[in-house]
């Protein structure tokens, strides 16, 4: 993650330095030279994986009863959706509200910042560990088989379907029957060991499966992921989070072509609300004068998704704009001058103290 860097000094030399160091609200053209920074909300990323399924009739579907006896075959082109999951993630994006200025005025020495590239405050004296990325594992695709590569000339050159279809299904008996004298040992020319004979039957199988779907038709699956980004400033009950439709996959909430897929955020309220959430002027934090810096006590939220037939997702998670804004004091770092502090960018909490 890109990160910017606020250097200052790598030591705190001097407790006196903090007793001019104090973080107020940010006011433009009237706050003085310091360090800006903003405390985070809370985002809540739903990543929805839906499954698209294609299914197309072969050419000759009309004659799949005829000359091979299937009756299950697709005989018209159809596109369905299907939810697969969806998974709830967090993330932190910079609260304009809470957005304040460390002033350093009349320091001769300061610390080590860092902020995230959202000027998010993440550590003090130390650099925050970069997060491990986890990279999604390859898919292998499906080879595609066309059916046509195992035409014969007599068949291809076939004056109608009718009798292309005939021809076809001959080739596939035909396969078929090699198949079975291979397994049998009745083959005339029998593969030399067990490896050659498994690629034989490998390629009569893909040979069949490829003149069958002429008759058959095919039906492909495709996996795709939607992001829809939700920020609560309060608790939520049935919100639609998005649509969904079962011929056209995952709307916007605004899309009436689909079923409302719902969202609950209820805020649990369990930490006591602050004197400095009452009040945020200038003024009055200017009182706070033992406070060197502003951090976030999260509160927490339970968090569900559901339609009127599932629940998708129902899980609690911390969230940064329903807690309250606590105060680090100078004593802290009159006591610790080399403390080395990292915040969590997502919920404003402190994640760690050493010294």
């Amino acid at each position: 993650m890109k990160k910017l860097f606020v250097i200052v000094t790598a030591i705190i030399l001097a407790t006196a330095v903090y007793a001019q160091s104090n973080s107020t609200l940010y006011s433009s053209g009237i706050s003085a030279e310091g360090l800006n920074y903003y405390l985070p909300k809370t985002k809540i990323t739903l990543k929805v994986t839906a499954n698209k399924t294609v299914s197309t009739p072969g050419e000759f579907s009309r004659y799949a009863e005829r000359y091979l006896r299937l009756s299950n075959v697709i005989e018209s082109p159809s596109e369905s959706w299907e939810i697969k999951e969806i998974e709830v993630t967090t993330s932190g994006i910079p609260d304009k509200d809470k957005f304040y200025t460390l002033s350093f005025e009349g320091s001769k020495s300061t610390p080590y910042f860092e902020l995230d590239e959202n000027g998010i405050l993440s550590a003090i004296n130390t650099r925050k560990p970069a997060k491990e990325i986890k990279t999604k594992e390859t898919v292998e695709s499906v080879e595609k088989i066309n059916p046509y590569d195992f035409l014969t000339e007599e068949i291809l050159m076939s004056g109608s379907t009718a009798k292309m279809a005939e021809l076809t299904a001959k080739e596939i008996y035909a396969t078929r029957e090699s198949r079975n004298y291979l397994t049998r040992g009745q083959a005339e020319n029998m593969p030399k060991d067990g490896e050659s004979l498994q690629l034989f039957l490998a390629e009569l199988e893909k040979q069949e499966t490829a003149m069958t779907q002429l008759f058959t038709g095919t039906t492909v699956v495709e996996e795709k992921v939607f992001t829809i980004d939700i920020t609560p400033s309060a608790s939520v009950s049935k919100q639609i989070a998005f649509r969904f439709s079962t011929k056209l996959g995952v709307l916007s909430a605004d899309n009436l072509a689909g079923s409302p897929i719902y969202i609950d955020i209820e805020d649990l309220k369990y930490l006591p609300e602050t004197v400095i959430e009452e009040k945020k002027d200038d003024k009055f934090l200017s009182k706070f004068t033992n406070a060197f810096l502003f951090y976030t006590t999260p509160g927490r939220a339970t968090i569900k998704i559901y339609d009127n037939k599932n629940t998708y997702v129902n899980i609690e998670e911390p969230i940064a704009q329903f807690g309250n804004v606590e105060i680090l004091t100078h004593s802290l770092i009159k006591r610790q001058p080399e403390v080395k502090i990292i915040f969590n960018t997502t919920t404003g909490n402190i994640e760690s103290i050493e010294n």
